[in-house]
């Protein structure tokens, strides 16, 4: 493409900001990614791709007006709000997907498993096992729905409703949080409730029989039960609650991409 001839610098400049702004969007995007954000994932490995994908970004709004900043402070303001505004995408992200995490938490300290505890890579932290499995079912589930065709589309689309360098409404990009919050909780509670309502129903009897029969040891026996019937219940009802998963991803895409 011939560079216009009448101010072929200024030109150059604004190709150079808007390519700029693209890659601390693009940044703030991949931070808390499912798996891509771990903290097992290259350092190497995420900047290669996040300069990748910053590029392939750029290709296709290269003709994008943008407006270059008048001073330093300007340009500095304009790329830590880009950064803003992928990291807020990538939060609704994480926080969408730690619903898993919250469900099989619950779980295992219900069933009595929160002692079995697994490195988390993503945070650095001992979780329990159950909250990984659930955490990477969610993530097959989120795969094979085309979620991730449909995120890479809804991100770049992203800079047609925000261009780089234009204002945002951080009130908006905050109550999407909240309200991803929200959506997470109860996600969270529905895909736990019926080993929740299992282990109650477990407590329950076991504190009749042991008021009833204070001789017994019941309390020993009810671990064994409690563990068989959570997982037994966690298995049947599985298929139902990645099925709630998987309906609740559109509602990700409302909170992520208004």
């Amino acid at each position: 493409m011939p560079l216009p001839s009448i101010n072929a610098d200024l030109w150059i400049l604004s190709r150079t900001t808007l390519a700029l702004l693209v890659f601390f969007r693009t940044a703030g995007f991949f931070l808390f990614l499912p798996l891509f954000g771990n903290a097992d994932t290259p350092k190497q490995i995420r900047f290669y791709c996040t300069v990748i994908f910053a590029f392939f970004v750029v290709s296709v709004s290269w003709e994008m007006p943008i407006s270059i900043p008048e001073n330093l402070l300007r340009g500095a303001l304009m790329l830590i709000a880009e950064f803003l505004i992928g990291f807020c995408m990538s939060a609704i992200l994480f926080i969408f997907f730690s619903a898993m995490n919250m469900a099989g938490d619950i779980i295992s300290r219900m069933a009595g498993l929160s002692l079995s505890a697994v490195l988390d890579p993503g945070t650095g932290d001992q979780i329990p096992v159950l909250s990984q499995f659930l955490f990477l079912l969610g993530v097959v589930v989120f795969l094979v729905a085309g979620g991730f065709e449909t995120l890479l589309t809804g991100y770049i689309d992203s800079f047609q409703k925000i261009p780089p360098g234009s204002l945002f409404s951080a009130r908006e990009m905050f109550q999407s949080i909240l309200d991803i919050l929200n959506l997470s909780t109860v996600l969270a509670v529905r895909v736990a409730a019926p080993v929740i309502l299992a282990a109650l129903s477990v407590f329950l009897v076991v504190g009749m029989i042991g008021r009833a029969v204070p001789q017994l040891n019941v309390m020993i026996l009810s671990f064994n039960v409690n563990v068989f019937l959570a997982l037994a219940v966690l298995a049947s009802g599985l298929g139902f609650a990645l099925r709630y998963f998987q309906d609740s991803i559109p509602l990700l895409w409302t909170y992520l991409f208004k």
